[in-house]
């Protein structure tokens, strides 16, 4: 956005040889900008999991009635109270609220964590329906009319951004339900790894249940799993009320791994093979031993470290865990 408006100053010719750049009436260079936005984020669905989406029938039902009934009564009032005498611009504004722009919709669900997998049929379901509502009840010259809301006498595209501003928060109010999980998204999953799976991962997910609970489904596991938990790795825990002690270490199951929204590796030594579709994540946690620190304080500070990664990416977050007074 910067590079653009920067351009835009040091070179004033640059909008219009852009415009100009057109194909059956869409901008190329536009065209461009949004595919290559736009592919990275659909190419991360896991397409064999839709299933568990399109037969949610309450997910789908709450999508229908959020945009073919909420979204155009919320624009066909505004634009009969702000625009009476200005009928190209009321038409224009009431298609936006019949269809609806669905590129930022896919970036944010994915720039905050939503599920892929919901936003993508939903968008599907979305798109198609305007589609069609667009050519066959509007007319070939529909989506011409929609552009010419925002275009035209500045009196008219002043007035149209009252209704415009209630129709962004319609649309980052989906956002948000669909972040919360009340109306699109799945519970996400994350799985732990370190290498015996008897510290370090075993840790991130008994802090994980602590500060999200039921909000995340939490699995650890080790790439050479060990016999038991580490002593004092679950008495680190037990000092901030979190027990693993009754956690047994766990190898890496490979239906899990292709399952789970994110895996993460703790430390420098646990390594998990890319695969397609799967986000992996290091975490690379502090290591007092390094600064000759050992026994149950390096646990203290190796917990404290985590503790706090958990905090910041754990969905939704408001509690904290208590931390015993320092010895």
């Amino acid at each position: 956005m910067v590079a653009g408006l920067l351009l835009g100053r040091l070179i004033p010719e640059l909008g219009d040889t852009l415009s100009a750049v057109e194909i059956d009436g869409i901008s190329l260079p536009i065209a461009i900008g949004l595919l290559s936005m736009m592919y990275p984020v659909p190419a991360k669905v896991r397409y064999d999991r839709l299933d568990s989406v399109t037969g949610d029938r309450e997910l789908l039902g709450r999508s229908l009635v959020l945009n073919w009934v909420l979204g155009p009564a919320l624009m066909f009032a505004p634009a009969w109270i702000f625009l009476p005498d200005l009928p190209e611009y009321r038409t224009g504004l009431i298609i936006v609220g019949l269809a609806r722009c669905i590129a930022m919709v896919i970036i944010w669900n994915d720039l905050a964590c939503g599920d892929r997998e919901a936003a993508a049929v939903l968008v599907a379901l979305d798109s198609r329906r305007s589609d069609r509502h667009l050519r066959r009840n509007l007319g070939p010259g529909a989506r011409r009319r929609r552009r010419s809301a925002d275009r035209g006498p500045c009196p008219g595209r002043v007035r149209v951004r009252v209704p415009g501003a209630a129709q962004t928060v319609r649309a980052r109010f989906r956002c948000v339900h669909r972040r919360t999980g009340d109306a699109a998204m799945t519970t996400p999953s994350v799985l732990f790894v370190c290498v015996k799976n008897g510290g370090k991962s075993q840790m991130a997910a008994g802090l994980m249940h602590a500060v999200a609970g039921d909000r995340v489904h939490v699995h650890s596991a080790g790439t050479t799993p060990g016999t038991s938990v580490n002593a004092l790795s679950a008495q680190s825990l037990l000092e901030v009320g979190v027990d693993i002690r009754g956690e047994v270490p766990k190898p890496i199951d490979p239906s899990l791994l292709r399952r789970v929204d994110v895996v993460v590796t703790l430390g420098r030594e646990a390594h998990v093979e890319p695969l397609d579709g799967v986000r992996i994540i290091n975490w690379d946690t502090d290591e007092p031993s390094e600064r000759g620190i050992d026994g149950i304080e390096r646990m203290r500070l190796v917990r404290d470290d985590i503790e706090t990664r958990v905090e910041t990416c754990a969905p939704n977050s408001t509690s904290r865990i208590p931390r015993p007074p320092r010895r």
